[in-house]
């Protein structure tokens, strides 16, 4: 099946996301999406991050898509938007970065695959209050 160049940008976003376990959801496009919505909206270290992609550094966000991006840093997440590997990267760079900033016991900045542990360092303490783990 051919991908678009987006489509192309959206899958290695995906991968890099994927391979620093970073949680992040594609929301719905269309008549029944938000317009507007950054194409993937991830959470690193409690932080929300959006992220738009485009097929190259020629396309621009639209004017909804930067009031949104806007609005998303003015409320404190942090938005990008990727065309290429560089660009990917340096979300990468960022995810990083949090991650180390956020790790105070020296443990892998991804924990894809993990159950929250309880109460140690940066980890969720209350989620056991809401899903039983164990």
């Amino acid at each position: 099946m051919a991908t678009t160049p987006e489509g192309k940008i959206k899958r290695r976003l995906d991968k890099m996301l994927n391979a620093e376990g970073v949680w992040f959801y594609s929301p719905q496009a269309g008549p029944f999406g938000v317009a507007g919505i950054p194409d993937r909206v991830c959470i690193v270290e409690g932080q929300f991050v959006g992220v738009e992609a485009k097929a190259d550094k020629t396309k621009k966000p639209t004017a909804l898509q930067m009031k949104c991006m806007r609005d998303i840093e003015q409320a404190g997440g942090k938005c990008f938007v990727v065309y290429d590997d560089d660009t990917i990267t340096q979300v990468r760079d960022y995810i990083l970065e949090k991650c180390s900033a956020g790790n105070t016991q020296g443990k892998s900045p991804s924990t894809k695959g993990q159950e929250p542990r309880k109460g140690e360092g940066n980890d969720p303490v209350c989620q056991d209050a809401i899903f039983p783990w164990d």
